[in-house]
């Protein structure tokens, strides 16, 4: 089907050449769905900062958010802090940036920075600070305009291993070599040295209350009468003397001098009374604490990130809530025949049906908690969605179907001739003639269902015992299945395996890297057949695996980490480690060369699928950043291929009166949208839009509601779009 073509090749051609015609990037972000990784920032004020993949501030509690991704920032800052005032800034690079309007705009203050890291004081000043022997720290009074380097005035002559400031503004620093605690009280222009006990100890955080309280994390050192290996310490009188209040692997305290305290990856505990007593707080296993990353705001409430998620403690009613993002983690996209797309996250399972407009999140009746971990997805014969289902590292997978997209999953996988399959990233694939092959790290490691999953029967004669990693199916039903270095194919439905070649033959590649292997198989509706390798870029096939040759023109990498094919017979892949050609490459059918993709996208090393819908429409999935689409529907016959079938479209009795009678054909069965337009090409009404079969189809519409004039009916399939004129005259 040819959903993708010239036109396509052109704009991508045009973007890389900078083309002065005004259009813009491929690739733009969809609305979902929600979730994703996060670190939090909250201001003075209460509005809430998300950096961690894109810069997205919410004023409203984390219910809406609103993206303000400066140009500079591509995710992961080397740090940032919100000032007294609430300025915000942000540590990218060797350079420090400042907003004074919560976001929106930003501003370089000072460049070249060492590594390092940031710190605002509640005191107002600012401080960059690299705690490594040799390292430096510098003070700025100014919001950052100016700095002055108090590196001299540090405690010498141990670099400090840990830095932080108490909420009244009291700078302190702990040295692991000495084992001594270092206290300012005047912004860093002088020190004091606070032995923590007669013996040596580690501090992994240090924490302070408003009333001068210090707290040192996960104490690790002990006596013959005294234990605090992991445990929090706390000092009233400066640090001179210690004592243990609690166990934990995490510590914050609140503007309110509420200690939380992180026990475990599900469960943390409050202490409203200096560490004296301790009320655990339970987390629901979907929410596990990560990084036990824990920011409050000014009411003391907690928030941390969770898998695909924010939460937030509401420390006054004693209730958890859940906070989405705008973007999440995708892990694997699919396109049915009606255009609907699914997008598979770490523990979330949604669907759009309007492009990534909107989102539904889906959860089965299969093991709920863990409905979202689908390891892969692929289409049957009848239209229902196949999907291996893993609960855990340690447990057991399955395969599942759903015949109502998604929102029930029901196991197919117990006639297998093996026990459960326990591969965490097994391989499926549905062939045009119905089959479903299961390739997973067991043995054997080939399986077959020609019922949907009824049955099953190992299909591994010819093959290997090594593992087998990639597995696909061409337009002609010939299998490819890739073993190490070699590849093999079976033209009987897998009966059978042959072996055809071996990647590392000195007669393919003139340099050869000894441990090369193939990372990714691709068959295009064109019957041409790509292996990607880890070491030697790209090889392709166009008589069915039995010849091969070397396709890296263009490339700057050769380590091709997954390749996908286009309807239309174009090959796209990620590609990773070159200078140029890094992330998404594109090769269109017909060409001998590949192209960079990635206009459009913040950071490409994001992208962890590609999807095509029948329309022609290319989605991709990133982790953090959700799905992007690729802007427009081409519908154009692709370079180098010939003249095909089209499809027609025919008015009756035009000029029309009354009634419109209208039939049209399709060539092949495919995506296909009938619309009424006016005179200057909008459209007025959709007639018909969805998956259609072969062939000729035909409708009749009223039409009394249009003034008498010229229209156009405009058929878009996969194969072309085409107009029809059409005159109201009574």
């Amino acid at each position: 089907m040819h959903t993708y073509g010239r036109l396509f090749l052109f704009s991508i051609i045009s973007l890389l050449a900078g083309s002065a015609v005004g259009q813009s990037a491929f690739w733009s972000q969809t609305n979902g769905p929600s979730g994703g990784r996060s670190e939090l920032l909250i201001d003075s004020r209460g509005d809430i900062f998300d950096a961690k993949r894109d810069f997205l501030r919410s004023t409203d509690g984390g219910i809406s958010w609103k993206n303000l991704t400066p140009d500079f920032f591509e995710g992961y800052p080397d740090g940032w802090a919100a000032s007294i005032n609430n300025d915000l800034f942000l540590l990218v690079g060797y350079t420090l940036y400042r907003s004074q309007d919560y976001g929106e705009s930003w501003i370089a203050v000072l460049q070249n920075i060492p590594p390092c890291s940031l710190y605002a004081s509640n005191t107002g000043p600012l401080y960059l600070v690299d705690p490594r022997e040799g390292g430096f720290m510098w003070r700025s009074t100014d919001r950052g305009v100016t700095w002055s380097d108090l590196t001299p005035k540090l405690p010498a002559p141990k670099p400090f291993t840990f830095f932080s400031i108490t909420p009244i503004g009291k700078l302190i620093s702990f040295s692991f070599e000495d084992s001594v605690i270092y206290l300012s009280a005047d912004n860093g222009d002088s020190w004091q040295a606070r032995p923590t006990l007669p013996f040596r100890i580690s501090c992994f955080s240090m924490q302070s209350t408003f009333n001068g309280d210090l707290y040192c994390l996960r104490a690790t050192a002990s006596t013959a009468t005294d234990d605090y290996n992991g445990v929090t310490i706390r000092s009233t009188d400066n640090g001179v003397t210690w004592d243990s209040i609690n166990k934990g692997i995490d510590l914050i305290v609140t503007q309110n001098d509420v200690l939380i305290e992180a026990v475990s990856m599900d469960s943390f505990q409050l202490s409203t009374d200096y560490g004296s007593s301790w009320h655990a707080i339970t987390i629901p296993d979907a929410r596990q604490l990560i990084n036990t990353y824990f920011v409050t705001d000014q009411k003391g409430n907690i928030y941390w990130s969770g898998y695909d998620r924010v939460c937030k403690y509401n420390t006054t009613t004693g209730m958890e809530e859940e906070i989405s993002l705008p973007v999440g983690d995708i892990n694997t996209l699919l396109v049915d025949r009606t255009g609907m797309l699914y997008a598979q996250g770490t523990t979330s399972f949604s669907t759009s049906s309007d492009h990534g407009n909107t989102w539904s999140t889906l959860i089965g009746n299969v093991d709920s908690m863990y409905a979202g971990n689908f390891q892969i997805l692929t289409l049957d014969s009848s239209g229902g969605i196949i999907g291996t289902f893993n609960t855990s590292l340690s447990e057991n997978s399955r395969v599942c179907r759903t015949t109502d997209k998604g929102k029930s999953w029901y196991t197919i996988h117990e006639g297998f001739p093996v026990g459960p399959f326990t591969s965490f990233y097994p391989r499926l694939l549905t062939t045009p003639n119905g089959n479903i092959f299961l390739l997973t790290s067991e043995s054997p490691a080939l399986l077959r269902s020609s019922d949907l999953g009824k049955s099953w029967v190992a299909d591994t004669l010819g093959l290997p015992a090594a593992p087998l990693t990639e597995i696909t199916s061409g337009p002609d039903g010939i299998l490819y299945i890739a073993s190490g270095q070699n590849i093999f194919r079976s033209t009987n439905n897998g009966d059978s395996w042959e072996f055809v070649i071996n990647i590392l033959d000195p007669f393919l590649f003139k340099n050869i890297v000894t441990n090369s292997s193939i990372s990714s198989l691709a068959a295009t509706s064109k019957g041409e057949v790509y292996a990607g390798t880890t070491h030697d870029g790209v090889i392709v096939s166009s008589d069915q695996g039995l010849n091969w040759h070397v396709a890296n023109e263009g490339l700057d990498s050769a380590l091709i980490t997954a390749l996908f094919a286009a309807p239309n017979g174009d090959i796209f892949g990620l590609s990773y480690g070159g200078s140029l050609q890094s992330g998404i490459i594109y090769r269109p059918f017909g060409g001998s060369r590949w192209y960079n993709a990635n206009d459009g996208l913040r950071s490409f090393y994001d992208v962890t699928a590609i999807a095509f819908g029948p329309d022609g429409t290319a989605y991709l999935g990133t982790l953090g950043r959700g799905v992007w689409i690729g802007k427009g529907i081409v519908n154009a016959v692709p370079l180098g291929s010939f003249e095909q079938s089209r499809p027609t479209l025919n008015v009756s009795a035009n000029p029309v009166i009354t009634d419109a009678s209208i039939t049209y054909s399709l060539p092949s069965d495919s995506y296909a949208r009938l619309e009424l337009c006016d005179a200057i090409g909008r459209t007025l009404v959709t007639l018909a839009s969805g998956w259609q079969d072969a062939g000729e189809h035909s409708l009749n519409t009223e039409l009394n509601m249009l003034w008498n004039g010229m229209y156009f009916l405009r058929l878009s399939s996969a194969s072309k779009t085409i107009t029809q004129k059409l005159i109201i005259n009574r």
